[in-house]
């Protein structure tokens, strides 16, 4: 869908053209927002964040903890609001102060979860003890350098159950760059990165990426769980998180999304 100028009243800028990235520009130029367009688009193959900055009145970030670190304090210090999908880089006190100091607005989008109305309530009212969140995945979508090679071995051949993690959602962000932004997002909305803790399992028998959360306050107790479909262009992540970045957009901007054809990798 092509959009005259005087239609455009939000540019949207975008870093990363993978799976998810190319989800969000499809959805936006599909017309989910019939007041934005896409302008700038930062990528490993083009791009400059001079450009983006300059032709962008919000940025959304969709390219991994890398390119957020690159790019991220930058697009902040030029004022502009900035939705991100890996905000595993918040578990790095020194670029956390840099993308929360402002003058731009940062915006951890929830991803591949929900339920963060109850979660920032219960923040809100100081009353939440403990928070959990216990993650399980297709086994080779866990795979990481810093692994041994009898890990490396066990999750290639795919055949049994492997706890990979258990540990704070500081570390698990570390370790899992691009499995465990989910962690740092609610680790941040809740009782702080060190307190929160994960773990990840590997599972060769599911065919979803699950998340359950598991959160005490005196208020109540309260479990979610959530199984989403892995993203077929990239294992490692789910489509719901590039649809979750478009529902940020239509809260920052003051607009319904709309529908799109787009639907994600799954179909």
């Amino acid at each position: 869908m092509t959009k005259s100028n005087s239609e455009i009243a939000y540019r949207i800028g975008l870093i990363g053209s993978g799976a998810l990235g190319l989800l969000i520009k499809g959805s936006v130029d599909a017309g989910a927002l019939a007041s934005a367009s896409v302008t700038s688009v930062l990528s490993r193959s083009g791009g400059s964040l001079d450009h983006l900055i300059e032709n962008s009145d919000i940025v959304v970030e969709a390219a991994g903890q890398a390119a957020l670190r690159a790019h991220g304090p930058a697009i902040i210090a030029a004022g502009k609001p900035l939705v991100a999908l890996s905000s595993g880089v918040l578990a790095d006190d020194k670029i956390a102060g840099l993308l929360m100091g402002g003058p731009g607005r940062f915006i951890p989008s929830a991803g591949a979860i929900g339920g963060f109305d109850l979660i920032d309530t219960l923040r809100i009212s100081g009353t939440l003890t403990n928070v959990a969140l216990h993650t399980v995945k297709v086994p080779s979508s866990l795979l990481q350098p810093w692994m041994s090679e009898s890990q490396k071995t066990a999750l290639e051949e795919n055949r049994t159950f492997i706890n990979v993690f258990t540990g704070s959602a500081r570390d698990a962000t570390r370790l899992f760059p691009a499995n465990a932004n989910v962690a740092a997002t609610l680790g941040v909305r809740s009782i702080g990165l060190d307190r929160t803790r994960v773990t990840i399992d590997a599972d060769p028998s599911t065919r979803s990426t699950q998340h359950t959360l598991v959160i005490d306050s005196k208020l109540g107790t309260y479990q979610l769980t959530f199984a989403n479909a892995p993203s077929l262009a990239n294992p490692k992540s789910s489509d719901l998180a590039a649809f979750s970045a478009l529902h940020d957009l239509g809260r920052l901007i003051g607009q319904t999304v709309a529908l799109t054809a787009t639907g994600g990798s799954q179909q």
